[in-house]
């Protein structure tokens, strides 16, 4: 984004998920959809789960016998089906089958804790009645008696004044610690709730970073509830788990990263040994919360560990599709089959979970292949679900097919027990697919069928087997009849299982899929159109311009609102568009290239020389390659420097910065090689062939009866004067429809020579992941369906503007807004209309560090709250919002910026933070940061 006038909008983020889709097909009779799934019955979802989740195959936990029964029962079940085999071994023959490596630890009878109390040495052999050894640290290491530290649970965070290592010499010593985090309910220090999930991340939370910066030998954890009863969850959950380890195939780190320190978690009775009689015990509430060396208590820790390579597998399935030219957009369906497994004399059948969606899907397969849909549908029943779904990680990671034909995922959990906490179903996905979920479920009640939007609860992805394919940009629709009481226990067996809702559920899924699958082509949805005014109106954004393509031509082009107050917007306005002048002139330079007149590679210093830099080294290495891919060293504006000349900050072709004043040099270059001006360049080679007849710099001839007036974030329109002069990089005005031509032409070729487009769209230098720069535009790359996005914006006082086009699929859209909140706005629009709307944004914008909020006293966040001074003369206000600051002023969307440290805040969803510096006692100085680097400085004038 541009939050600051004048930088490209090269950063946004949400999340997306969004898939080519028109028009889903439906049922129209009842009796058309009785007739297809009459194969599906009661009897043959009671043989799956007998089969998957009976005591036979002891709980399914991965790389055990019991997983492997359930596995081949699935295959069988496929097999008969007549269904086509997705994956291959080794030699390269079909299989039902795909691997997937772990590493089991093994402990040696050696592995012990021995307690020496009042001279006397209690040893604990390594049991599940014991300890579970959460890290080994090293593979064998013993060490010696000695008198370990309670550290609290561990929090070393003394700018919030709480740190359970003050006053503590802990390094090379054995600690204690409490697991997890401190409740609300007890009396303990204020711990904030944003750091909260920060501290309680297993393997990379900030207590154990916090363990290894003070060189700690060895942790020992408590269960934060010291009750037997909790005790074997505990072990479920942190032994059994932890013993089994991923290993991606390329060899690449465990999921589980080793620490230089071995961890373990202990039995409650050895933790009553540990603190009876100690200065604090956390259950009995003795004494207060603090550190302290236990007294009159050493301990010794051996560890033994051996690690054996092991195979377990995800298992597979192809619906082959009807429609030959569809054969590259599948879906995938799934479901985990693995469970907890047996733990000492107990079962974890996970009947409901996840056994019911493997029946289901199992029936669903059935019924498909019976009557096939258009696209492919690939099947998958995922194996380590319950481990950190690591199934479906390695099942993303080496796909069966090329990653970007999975156009949709949808994934079923837990949805057959009689105690679940919903009547029908629920469905989280993207908001599109909304009313086709509920018409798919013609045996419920609509009551009863709820469909979530994930774009609003994107936290729902995690810990299921979606999360990779919603990492990797996959689309995905998660599936379940909520939580039930008997979740990870003994009981969650297949008495507990409503086959009747099993049945409906099973009919659902199937008719799901059919519709989804038989899909039409993409489109541009232009729902958004309704709410579009009062978006605006609540913005204080008065025009928006909307440009729809749809198969290579102009579908849809409108401009809603006023270009100021009482004055209505025509269809024609015309629109500062601000940077997205740029690739107007990229497009000018690669047109000179493919047709011999102009080298991308030839430097630049042979037709123009900046006074600034004659005498830098680096002069005769740039080129318009670099000016294109924004990677010359050059800032955007030299005004942002503190000398205000114009400077190399690092060699060009080296890095990538988004520079403004690149493309003024190359401007200067063509000026003097074709001794022509940029602006008559740019009408004849651009704007008068593409009929781009509303094109132009600003002249005495404009015609400011169209004109859209700039205004600021509150709707105050800014006194605005006619520009001078002409840049390459800024200030060219537009419409609608002309900038419309310009991406058609774009996704046409442009009239370039196969190779150069190809150039002009390669990832020349890496932004983001997934984000790019290619020659003149921004690059979104892994879209669905092998698809990339052509992008840039524009930002100025007064003006946002924003151009997708998408050239697989032929289709784009132009926005242009003269507001400062339009770039929200944007957002709105690009998330709304696009099916790939909210992953371009996601890949633009997302942060190159996660923020999370700390409290700050008002008197610290005072110290920031007054106006700035922009080196451009702009001028910034900054108030206190509540344990915040809002940001306004000349060209500045109105933005709540949060805290992240006690001089750093960052606008949450965007790659924008402020850093503030207190240069001396009266004068304090802002720092701007976009994608991480410095864009803007400004000095605080009161």
């Amino acid at each position: 984004m541009a939050f600051i006038s004048h930088l490209s909008r090269s950063a946004l983020c949400i999340h997306s998920w969004y898939i080519v889709v028109l028009v889903l097909l439906h049922i129209c009779h009842m009796c058309v959809y009785a007739d297809e799934t009459t194969s599906i019955t009661i009897d043959n979802l009671k043989h799956h789960m007998a089969a998957i989740a009976s005591g036979d195959t002891e709980g399914r936990f991965t790389g055990t016998t019991g997983f492997k029964k359930a596995a081949d029962y699935v295959a069988n079940v496929l097999q008969k089906l007549d269904l086509k085999k997705p994956f291959k071994d080794n030699q390269g023959n079909a299989t039902w089958f795909q691997p997937v490596p772990f590493v089991r630890k093994h402990y040696d009878s050696t592995t012990s804790i021995i307690l020496r109390k009042a001279g006397k040495d209690t040893i604990y052999s390594h049991s599940p009645e014991t300890f579970a050894v959460i890290n080994p640290g090293k593979k064998y290491q013993s060490l010696p008696f000695a008198s370990p530290v309670f550290v609290g649970y561990g929090i070393h965070e003394p700018d919030l004044e709480w740190d359970d290592y003050a006053d503590q010499d802990v390094k090379g010593k054995w600690v204690i610690l409490l697991d997890g985090i401190p409740p609300k309910s007890r009396k303990h220090p204020t711990f904030p709730n944003k750091l909260r999930r920060q501290y309680t991340n297993a393997y990379d939370s900030l207590k154990f970073k916090a363990l290894s910066k003070h060189q700690i030998a060895g942790a020992t954890i408590i269960h934060n509830e010291n009750s037997a009863e909790n005790w074997e969850t505990s072990v479920i959950r942190k032994y059994r788990f932890n013993y089994l380890n991923y290993v991606k195939s390329d060899t690449t780190n465990n999921t589980t990263p080793e620490r230089s320190f071995p961890s373990i978690l202990i039995h409650p009775q050895i933790a009553q040994s540990l603190l009876t009689g100690q200065p604090f015990h956390p259950w009995e509430q003795k004494g207060s919360y603090r550190s302290f060396t236990l007294k009159d208590i050493q301990i010794s820790v051996t560890i033994d560990c051996r690690e054996r390579k092991i195979n377990c597998y995800n298992v597979g399935a192809l619906v082959p599709g009807t429609d030959p030219s569809l054969k590259h957009e599948v879906v995938t369906v799934g479901a985990h089959l693995d469970h907890l497994g047996r733990i000492g004399n107990s079962i974890y059948n996970g009947a409901n979970d996840d056994a019911s969606g493997c029946a289901i899907t199992l029936e669903a397969a059935k019924t498909l292949i019976q009557n096939p849909p258009r696209r492919p549908v690939l099947l998958v029943f995922y194996t380590g679900e319950e481990v950190g779904m690591i199934g479906s990680r390695h099942f993303i990671a080496y796909p069966p097919i090329p990653k970007d034909h999975i156009v949709l995922n949808i994934n079923i959990e837990q949805i057959g027990s009689k105690n679940r906490t919903i009547a029908g179903i629920t469905a989280f996905g993207p908001k599109q697919f909304s009313d086709q979920f509920i018409k798919s479920g013609l045996l419920f009640n609509k009551n009863d069928l709820q469909y979530v939007p994930l774009e609003d609860n994107v936290e729902i992805i995690f810990d299921t087997d979606s999360e990779y394919f919603y990492r990797n940009g996959i689309p995905s629709i998660i599936m379940g009849s909520g939580g039930f009481s008997e979740y990870h226990s003994p009981l969650d067996e297949i008495d507990l299982i409503d086959f009747e809702h099993l049945h409906k559920s099973a009919h659902l899924l199937y008719t799901f899929i059919k519709n989804l699958a038989d899909q039409q082509c993409s489109t541009i949805n232009r729902s958004f159109l309704d709410t579009l005014p009062q978006w605006q109106e609540e913005l204080q954004v008065p025009a928006v311009g909307i440009g729809i393509i749809q198969e290579g031509k102009i579908s849809y082009a409108k401009v809603f609102g006023e270009l100021q107050k009482e004055d209505p917007a025509p269809i024609n306005t015309i629109f500062n568009i601000a940077s997205q002048t740029k690739p107007v002139v990229g497009m000018m330079v690669l047109k000179l290239v493919s047709s011999g007149q102009w080298d991308l590679d030839e430097p630049l210093y042979k037709y123009w020389i900046d006074p600034d830099i004659e005498n830098d080294p680096h002069l005769k290495k740039l080129t318009t390659r670099h000016v294109l891919s924004h990677q010359t060293g050059f800032l955007n504006s030299r005004v942002n420097h503190p000398s205000g000349r114009l400077t190399f900050e690092f060699e060009p072709g080296t890095q990538y910065q988004y520079s403004g004043e690149g493309f003024e040099y190359l401007a200067r270059a063509l000026e003097n090689k074709f001794d022509t001006p940029l602006e008559v360049l740019l009408d004849r080679i651009i704007l008068k062939p593409l009929g781009m007849i509303d094109t132009q710099y600003w002249e005495q001839n404009l015609d400011t009866t169209r004109l859209a007036r700039w205004h600021d974030s509150s709707g105050n329109r800014y006194q605005m004067s006619q520009r001078t002069g002409v840049s390459a990089a800024d200030d060219l005005l537009s419409t609608i429809e002309d900038y419309c031509k310009l991406g058609i032409d774009v996704m046409n070729g442009a009239g370039l020579s196969p190779a150069l487009y190809k150039e002009m769209t390669n990832t020349q230098v890496e932004v983001k992941n997934n984000y790019y720069r290619g020659l003149g535009w921004g690059l979104v790359t892994s879209l669905p369906n092998g698809e990339y996005a052509i992008e840039h914006g524009g930002a100025d006082i007064g003006v946002r503007t924003m151009a997708v086009f998408l050239p697989q699929s032929q289709r784009g859209i132009v926005i242009m807004s003269n507001g400062d909140n339009g770039i929200f706005l944007i957002d709105r629009i690009l998330k709304e209309s696009l099916d790939v709307g909210s992953q371009i944004l996601q890949s633009m914008n997302q942060p190159v560090e996660t923020s999370e909020v700390v409290n700050l006293s008002d008197n610290v966040i005072q110290q920031y709250v007054g106006q700035y001074r922009q080196p451009n003369g702009r001028v910034m206000r900054v108030i206190q919002e509540g344990n915040a600051i809002k940001v306004s002023g000349e060209g500045i969307p109105t933005g709540i910026l949060y805290p992240k440290s006690r001089n750093t805040f960052f606008l949450p969803n965007y790659d924008v933070q402020l850093e503030f510096r207190n240069e001396t006692d009266t004068s304090v100085r802002m720092t701007i940061y976009e994608n991480g680097k410095s864009v803007m400085q400004a000095v605080k004038i009161r």
